[in-house]
């Protein structure tokens, strides 16, 4: 059982992982409106579907609180606005020449289909064999799959914003002191969640802060010399 203390920070940060999330897929979508960001919504659907799929298999896990799961469902719900900013876009550019516009979408990656197969794969296998903390923990790790192309467009082009990524790597942090304060079965599931999605989104924070884009620019040039020779 958990103190009302406990209960009670452990809300708060479900409350304020879950506002920033949402905040920052907001503004993720006015940057998309604005063209700073040319997304497809074919790669946001296939997103969608594993964030849904992330969704239902943490929440399964153990005695999950809203506090917890709250972070994945905004994810969710996030994904849901971009998916249907970008369609609204995309068909508007399509079916109205006054606002056609030579803008060039970003096409699906093939990593987008390869990680759909993965979270399908996840869904189906939670609910054949009912683990889960195992497919959850599947379908958040092969999400680097779709990472790569991204860091790689932004070391090239620096095409995005850092404020929406900045918003959900706190939100992360916020999720996994929820996760560490309420505790409770299958604790390692729910730390790998939050724990490795905040690495994923801090080296996007890295790429795109002006800050630390040149810096870090330069160690991965350091690394790949060093690779190399």
């Amino acid at each position: 059982m958990f103190s009302n203390t406990e209960l009670d920070l452990a809300l708060a940060l479900g409350l304020i992982a879950f506002t920033l999330h949402i905040s920052a897929y907001i503004l993720y979508a006015y940057h998309i409106f604005h063209e700073r960001i040319r997304p497809n919504a074919a790669s946001w659907f296939m997103w969608l579907i594993g964030g849904v799929i992330e969704y239902l298999t943490f929440d399964a896990i153990g005695e999950s609180h809203w506090s917890t799961s709250a972070l994945p469902l905004a994810c969710v719900i996030g994904l849901v606005i971009i998916f249907s900013a970008t369609t609204y876009l995309q068909l508007r550019a399509y079916f109205n020449p006054s606002t056609r516009k030579p803008i060039s979408y970003h096409h699906p990656e093939k990593s987008d289909y390869a990680l759909t197969i993965f979270d399908l794969g996840a869904g189906f296998s939670w609910l054949y064999w009912n683990i889960p903390g195992l497919a959850n923990m599947v379908a958040v790790s092969t999400t680097i799959i779709s990472f790569i192309p991204i860091w790689k467009t932004t070391y090239l082009h620096n095409e995005e914003h850092p404020t929406p990524w900045i918003l959900w790597s706190i939100a992360y942090l916020c999720m996994f002191g929820a996760v560490i304060v309420e505790g409770g079965e299958g604790l390692f599931f729910k730390l790998f969640y939050p724990g490795y999605y905040f690495l994923l989104h801090i080296v996007m924070v890295l790429l795109t802060l002006t800050y630390t884009r040149k810096n870090f620019i330069a160690c991965i040039e350091i690394y790949k010399n060093f690779i190399k020779n």
